[in-house]
């Protein structure tokens, strides 16, 4: 704005320059995100979610979210996964009756993780040309590295961010 308002760009430069399949990605995925709040998808799909690791404590809960997030943050945009998922972390924390925290830091936190493909994230994409980089690159850097981060982040999260509940 600062840059059109000097004289620097024009109008037409900066609305050229905007990605919009990006802007309409991220507003419609936001929808979405809202759209599973109000019709109870997330509620539906956390109580799946409960029942696939109901045995199972809430660190193998944290896990599997954590996972599913890690894996679809390379395919979707960070932000479009974390506003998809977010929802349902918070409604499985509250069907386990746990803080919702662990799991909003886990979302967030995976939805970061963005290394094994190309396309998970701008600059992924933007150096993949020029970088002379092949797919499989990114998978043999990038695997190892978010099951590292996944590890690091299983054990630090719910120490920082406990699953009890605070009154």
């Amino acid at each position: 704005l600062s840059l059109i308002v000097l004289g620097l760009v024009k109008p037409e430069e900066a609305y050229e320059a905007v990605e919009w399949k990006v802007i309409f990605m991220l507003a419609g995925v936001l929808s979405m995100g809202a759209a599973l709040e109000k019709t109870g998808g997330s509620q539906f799909i956390a109580q799946g979610i409960q029942f696939a690791t109901g045995e199972f404590s809430p660190h193998v809960t944290l896990a599997v979210l954590f996972m599913f997030t890690m894996i679809s943050t390379n395919f979707l945009s960070n932000n479009a996964t974390a506003a998809l998922i977010a929802p349902i972390a918070i409604k499985l924390a509250q069907l386990m009756e746990l803080s919702e925290r662990p799991f909003v830091i886990a979302i967030m936190f995976a939805a970061s993780l963005s290394f094994i493909t190309p396309m998970g994230y701008q600059t992924n994409t933007m150096i993949y040309t020029p970088g002379n980089y092949r797919f499989s690159d990114y998978t043999k850097i990038g695997i190892p590295l978010s099951i590292i981060l996944c590890i690091v982040a299983m054990i630090v999260i719910p120490i920082y961010f406990p699953f009890a509940k605070t009154p």
